[in-house]
Formats: structure tokens, sequence, C-alpha cells
């Protein structure tokens, strides 16, 4: 890395330079941090260096960097990782969490393959000696296996999914754990399609369910229900026998409106003609409303009322879908729950399309006074910024984008950071949109082309910011949201390629960004997505440079300065 850093000049070189270098350093360094990670004790500094930080986009750049790099490390070396990030699924701060069950994922999708026991013991770590922890953070585990078997459903391969599937549902087979392992278990389950899992498998597994749809605890009943709700939309061809105790379930005496709909979805399921029947006259909003924002209520409860409004506001008008709208936004301005947290801004996000202009707008400048406030939900904000900002008509982007303009220079670094990884979340839906009709030139494409370069101006002042941490957030974006590993970029433009060159640039002169180990993998992308097809042709740029002096006379030393000049590609203009 260092040598490759000596080695170039990048506010000198043209595009195509740039191409080249990259090009030789991708090819040359492809095994350097699998290299420096078998050296002795390298691993294990490392895993105790991010055990130690405190910055949560810190973590989560060194986490994502190990994910990429897992294929490369050997088994011992996945052990080890698995070992020290075992304590983060624990963190307080809900990304780091979320990032370390991916990793742990990941992870675990390739050591699955050598030997299917780090499996095991991992799961049965997570599972068992979390006992050891508070109730709130054992609550946090049921999510850390939901992502957990969500990554080895999308990255290992089908035979090893299988060996990790049958590890878990080997749980099932008892009924002995406590109520809340028995929530996690549940939980863990939650997105694996009914059909990943073999006949005995759903057996022992709806046995189980069945045996906590009569017990008192309301978690464990909305939960078996949720699952079984679930297979029965996916399809799940009901056997006999729990056909029959399905359509014999009735909800508690003291039963809410979330398992009363529940129940209610499960027959319809079953009984295909009653399906259609509407559930508005069987639930009343307000109270729905008040619930959703009470602290005492478990997250499942809240997803299950989103899902009974969504019903319920769906096809209404455009004013009554707006009261849901401004429902959603005090959910994320007001809970905690990671998992309600997601949920909200994702129905948030869908409703968007269907409010009026100025109901949209609202909606975002309170997303971006939570960014200023640097509240909890602030850290969703990004995601949804750019899934909403096509939405918007063009003066109402323009404001916008003068806001987040605004916000880029804010005294606050956590701020900044948030608004790099908007501005780049944005830039990314528009290379989907450009992608359809590269050669807009209407004036809205005229006008998006517009924004777009002024989204790279705000990306390009945040690498050149004075906080060293903003420097190395917003360069870790860059590479890891407008560079894709598999190096497909949908659209190219110049503008993508002075980032390439504003990054090296801090790469070579910026120390927030030497000396990074998880700065390798990013520069890596680039290099790749330089290399693959569709990437601009890259000719050579003409390069000018302004020699100003009074020449009186021109000298040797002049006519020096002006060859070397020349030598480096560059029209020499005497000025």
């Amino acid at each position: 890395m260092i040598e490759f850093i000596n080695e170039i000049q990048p506010e000198l070189m043209s595009d195509e330079q740039i191409r080249e270098s990259l090009q030789s350093f991708g090819k040359r360094q492809r095994d350097a941090i699998p290299e420096i990670l078998a050296r002795e004790g390298k691993l294990l500094d490392l895993m105790e260096e991010i055990g130690s930080l405190n910055d949560w986009r810190e973590i989560r750049a060194h986490l994502r960097m190990l994910e990429e790099m897992a294929d490369r490390l050997s088994q011992q070396g996945r052990i080890l990782i698995l070992q020290y990030i075992f304590p983060l699924l624990f963190d307080d701060n809900g990304a780091t969490r979320r990032q370390s069950a991916s990793t742990t994922g990941r992870i675990l999708s390739l050591c699955i393959a050598d030997d299917p026991e780090v499996c095991r013991s991992a799961l049965h770590r997570i599972l068992f000696l979390s006992g050891k922890k508070t109730e709130r953070k054992r609550r946090w585990i049921g999510n850390a296996l939901r992502m957990i078997l969500s990554t080895l459903l999308e990255t290992a391969q089908e035979k090893d999914f299988r060996k990790a599937l049958a590890i878990y549902c080997s749980y099932f087979r008892s009924a002995e754990w406590d109520s809340l392992t028995c929530l996690n278990l549940l939980e863990g389950i939650m997105d694996i399609p009914w059909n990943a899992f073999v006949r005995m498998q759903r057996g022992h597994i709806f046995d189980f369910m069945r045996k906590y749809m009569q017990e008192d605890s309301e978690e464990l009943r909305l939960m078996s229900l949720w699952v079984i709700e679930s297979w029965l939309e996916g399809g799940w061809p009901l056997p006999d026998d729990a056909r029959y105790y399905l359509l014999s379930i009735r909800p508690g005496e003291d039963a809410r409106d979330a398992e009363h709909y529940l129940i209610r979805k499960i027959y319809g399921n079953i009984e295909k003609n009653d399906r259609e029947k509407a559930p508005e006259e069987f639930y009343d909003y307000g109270a729905i409303f008040q619930e959703n924002l009470r602290s005492e209520h478990g997250w499942l409860h809240k997803v299950i009322n989103i899902d009974i409004l969504k019903n319920l506001f769906g096809g209404r008008q455009e004013e009554e879908r707006f009261i849901y709208a401004v429902h959603l936004l005090n959910m994320l301005r007001l809970n905690d729950q990671q998992e309600v947290f997601f949920c909200a801004g994702e129905d948030l996000a869908k409703i968007m399309p269907s409010l009026q202009d100025h109901q949209k707008y609202e909606i975002i400048q309170e997303i971006l006074k939570a960014i200023e406030l640097r509240d909890d939900s602030s850290n969703y904000s990004p995601v949804f910024l750019g899934r909403a900002f096509p939405l918007l008509n063009l003066d109402q982007q323009n404001e916008l984008l003068e806001r987040i303009r605004e916000l880029s220079d804010a005294r606050h670094r956590d701020t900044v950071k948030i608004i790099a990884e908007t501005v780049t979340i944005i830039i990314k839906h528009m290379d989907d949109f450009l992608a359809e009709d590269p050669a807009l030139e209407d004036s809205v494409g005229k006008a998006l082309k517009k924004q777009r370069k002024e989204l790279f101006r705000i990306l390009y002042r945040c690498l050149a910011s004075y906080r060293p941490d903003v420097v190395a957030e917003t360069f870790f974006l860059v590479g890891d949201v407008l560079f894709p590993r598999d190096g497909k970029i949908a659209y190219w433009d110049e503008n993508r390629l002075q980032l390439v060159k504003k990054a090296l640039i801090d790469l070579k002169y910026n120390p927030a960004c030497q000396g990074k180990l998880y700065i390798i993998p990013l520069v890596l992308r680039m290099a790749d997505c330089l290399a693959a097809p569709g990437a601009p042709v890259g000719k050579m740029n003409k390069k000018l440079a302004i020699f100003s002096g009074s020449f009186d006379p021109f000298s040797l030393g002049h006519q020096a300065v002006v060859a070397e000049a020349a030598d480096m590609g560059f029209t020499v203009y005497l000025n």
C-alpha cells in the first residue's frame, strides 16, 4: 500500500493514468490483507483494536473489510474473528449489532463448509451464553439470529445452508428452554421461507409453536402466529392435522388487536373465501396509534400494529394516508427498538409516493431536523432520504439539496457523516434512473445532472474536511456505496472519475486514510469497477499548466521547469 501511495501523483494524472495505476495496484495487492493478517499476532491485534473502538462507523468499516476478505482467511482466523465479534452482538449501538450479526453470518457460511461444528458452537454460544446478560440485552439476540440466518441464506452454498439449518432446527425438538430463549429461536427463522426447511423440520417447528400458542406469554403467542402466517402467505401446504388445529384457535379473552389480526389472517389464508373481508370494522386505529407510542409494548406488537394500519390506510384518501405517514414518522422519532425503527421507516418510504408534494416535503423537513439534532432516527435518515429524493418535484429537490449542502458544513461531525452517507445513497438511486436513459437531454435530465454534480461537490468537500474521522468515513462510504463489490456501476460519468481522483489524493496526503487496513479493499473495488465492462474507455485528458512569471530573461531554469511539466503530459502556457 505504501509503495502505491509513493508511486502515484493523482493531482497530476489523467483519468487513463489513474485507471492504469489502480489496475496495477489491484494485481499486486489482491492478497495483501490476508497476507498481513496471516502474520503472527496481527489478526489478534486487529480484533482487539476493533473491540476497543467507540465509533460504530469505524467498527462497521473494519467488519465490512473482514466480511469481504473472509474467503481468503484461514479457518483458524475465521474462528478467532467469531470469538471476538460475539461481545459486539450485545453492543448498545444498534448499527454495531446489525453489522456484527451480518459479519457473523458471512464467516459462518465459510466455516461450515469445512467444519459444521464451528457453526453449532457459535449458535449455541449466542443462544445460551447470552443468559449471563441482562434481559434487555438478551432480547437483542433474536434479531441477531434473524440476521445471521438471513446472511447464511444469501451467501452460503445450498448444502452448507441446509447443514446450518439442521443445526438450528435441532433446538426446536426441546420445549425446556426459558420463554426468552424460545422467543429468540422463533425470531431467528422469521425471514426463512417455509420451503427452506425439510418436512420433518417443519413438523418440529410447528409442534414447538403449537405449544406456545396456548401459553400465557403474549409475546410467544404473537411470534408463533406471525411465523405461521408468513409461511401460509408463502404457500405452505398445510397438513390436515395442522389445518384443523389452526381453524380451531381463538384469541384469548384479554387479547389485543394484534392477536385478533394474525388469527384472522391465518383463517383467511386457510379459507380463501374469507380473505377479502375488510378489517376496518374490527380495529380502532386511534387506540393502535396510542399503543405504538408507548414504551412498555414489545417490538413485535408494534410491528403487527403497523401491518394493521397499513391495511387500514392503504386505500383511503390522501389526507388520511398523511395521518398514517405522520404516525410512522413519530414512531421513528420516539422508538428505540430497532425492529420497529426499520419497519416504520420502510413503510414510510413505501407510502411516500401516494402523498401530495407538500406532504412529502413536510416529512422530509422533519427527517432533516432529526439529522441536525442527531436523534436516534437519524441513523436511518440516509436510507430514507435516498429513496425519497426522486419522489419530490424539481423545486423541492433543489431546496432539499440546498439544505443538505448547509448541513454538510455543520459544526458537529456526526451530522456531516450522516449527510455524506445520504449523498452517496442519493447518487446511487440517481445512477439507476440515469442508466435507463443516459442521453437525457430534456430540461429534467439537465436539471438532474446539475443536481448530481452538486452532490459530488459535497462529497469532495467532505473528503477535504479538516476532521480526520469525517475524511475516513467519507472515503469508506464512497468505496462501499458507489463502487459495488461486483464491479458493476449502473451509470458512469466524469463526476465519478473525478471522485476517484479526489479519493486517491486523500489516500496520498491525508493521514486519516493512511494506515487503516479497511482502505485497501475499497481501493480494490475502485480498481475492479474501472476494469469492468461498461467503464469509460478513458481518453487521455488534455492537461494544461499555467507558468506565471516575468521571464525577463527566459532562463535555462525556466526551460527546465517547462520541459519537466511537458514530460508529465502537460501543455504549458507561459503567463
